[in-house]
Formats: C-alpha cells, structure tokens, sequence
C-alpha cells in the first residue's frame, strides 16, 4: 500500500508541476479530479517509449542534473562490495523529489520523459520496501534496466 501511495503522490507531483511555470499557481490542481489522475498514468504506463524521429529526447539541464545524479549513485551502488539498500534507496527518493519538484519540461519530450519516470517511480518505492536482500537484488536490476532504457531515449 506504501508503494502505490508513493508512486501516486510523486506521479501526482511530476504531472502537476510540469502543467505550470515556475511561480506560476493556477486553479488547474485542484481541478483536476484524482479518476482523471489515475487515467492519465495508466494511459501512460500502456504506452511505449518512441523517439524524437528517430533521435533522442532532449531533457532540461535543471532536471537531468538529478538523473545523472541517481545514475551515478546506481553505478556506485552496483560497484560497491557491502550493499546498503536503505541508503541507495533514500538517495533515489530524494532526487526524483529534486526531479519532480523542479520539472520545467513541457511537449512531446515532457511526456516520453513521464513515460519512463512513472515506472522507474514504482520501481524505486519496490526496491526501498524490499523485505530482503533477494527482493532488494531483483528491485535493482530493475532499476539497472530502466536506466539503460532512458539512456536509449533520452539525452
């Protein structure tokens, strides 16, 4: 249940923060009833990534720096010999944080990005709630995946 209330409200944050500038406040987030939400990350999830005729997306410098920053804390994670799930997985939480919070993407690039960033979210809730190291392990290659496909769609 923690997982799925994670994956909403940081989905709910990255959707809503990126329908307005920065500063800007708008009625929008209050209008937009939770059914609505939850239909427009299904629709999401369902669909596959594609590229920018046949190149990369472009990500905003701003939001990339958390990207390359839990990139680098997975690198380092795999490399490492004494495995600390709990503090790879606080890490990750805190910059996709850093990464919704601060989403100034909008257009086709912005939803190819929410695309992969929607299940890499649930992937990260999984790994940080895994029981044990076997759970942990398997959370981890997901994650490893995962950023090998946003390396293959985005920049």
């Amino acid at each position: 249940m923690k997982t799925k209330i994670f994956v909403f409200l940081l989905s709910s944050l990255f959707l809503f923060g990126c329908m307005n500038t920065p500063g800007e406040k708008t009625n929008k987030d209050t209008e937009t009833s939770l059914s609505e939400t939850e239909v427009h990350h299904h629709d999401l999830l369902a669909e596959t990534l594609v590229l920018d005729n046949g190149e990369k997306w472009k990500v905003d410098g701003n939001m990339m720096v958390y990207i390359q920053n839990m990139e680098a804390d997975i690198k380092a994670f795999s490399e490492n010999q004494h495995k600390d799930y709990k503090l790879l997985a606080a890490e990750l939480k805190e910059n996709l944080h850093l990464l919704t919070s601060n989403c100034t993407m909008s257009g086709m690039a912005h939803d190819e990005l929410h695309k992969w960033l929607v299940p890499f979210i649930a992937e990260v809730a999984e790994f940080s709630e895994a029981k044990n190291e076997t759970e942990a392990s398997e959370a981890f290659e997901n994650i490893q995946k995962s950023f090998k496909s946003f390396n293959q769609y985005f920049q």
